[in-house]
């Protein structure tokens, strides 16, 4: 059990006074950069000592604190220490927060084409604020001069944004065996 005293147990002859330390979160799986609230949910408390390694603050003494911010992947632990005037009571959730790395993405340009990391689950081009219909996967032909924008999330839902300024584009050569007949010929007005 998460609870050092088993008050639903206890004797219901008013005596007890002892804090029991309990909180609950929305979610434990984040992503670099999320930020998350915690919800005490203490017994017989008058004081909450916090302590979030790794998370920004580290610590806090309200009762529920807010806007814990992780910023580097991992997983982390939440200490909680509740009391009263008749002591206190611990609880250590061991690996509660995972934190899941944001998408590592680079773009490259190959004449007009341009190529994103591959291996996410979500891709969707954009040039400027645009939307690029049909433009969700890795790979994107460039069709104009200006700044595209790519859209990544991970299969863990954690996603980002990139941008690439791309600047004069190539006219693709037409290398193929084609001919040219110009007829009538000779002429002398139209052809």
């Amino acid at each position: 059990s998460m609870l050092a005293f088993d008050y639903l147990n206890a004797p219901l002859n008013g005596c007890f006074t002892g804090p029991v330390a309990s909180f609950s979160i929305k979610d434990s799986s984040l992503c670099e950069n999320d930020c998350i609230d915690f919800t005490n949910q203490s017994l017989n408390t008058v004081w909450w000592q916090w302590s979030f390694p790794g998370g920004t603050p580290s610590s806090d003494t309200v009762a529920n604190p807010t806007g814990i911010c992780y910023h580097i992947s991992g997983v982390y632990d939440v200490i909680l220490i509740a009391g009263n005037s008749n002591g206190a009571d611990t609880l250590l959730m061991s690996n509660l927060i995972t934190v899941n790395a944001l998408p590592s993405v680079v773009i490259t340009q190959n004449l007009n084409v341009l190529t994103a990391t591959p291996g996410f689950a979500t891709y969707q081009w954009y040039f400027g604020n645009v939307i690029i219909n049909g433009a969700n996967n890795n790979t994107l032909n460039a069709f104009q001069n200006g700044t595209y924008y790519l859209y990544v999330a991970s299969a863990n839902g954690c996603d980002t944004i990139v941008s690439y300024v791309f600047s004069n584009l190539a006219l693709t050569d037409i290398k193929a065996d084609y001919s040219i007949r110009i007829i009538p010929n000779p002429t002398t007005d139209y052809f």
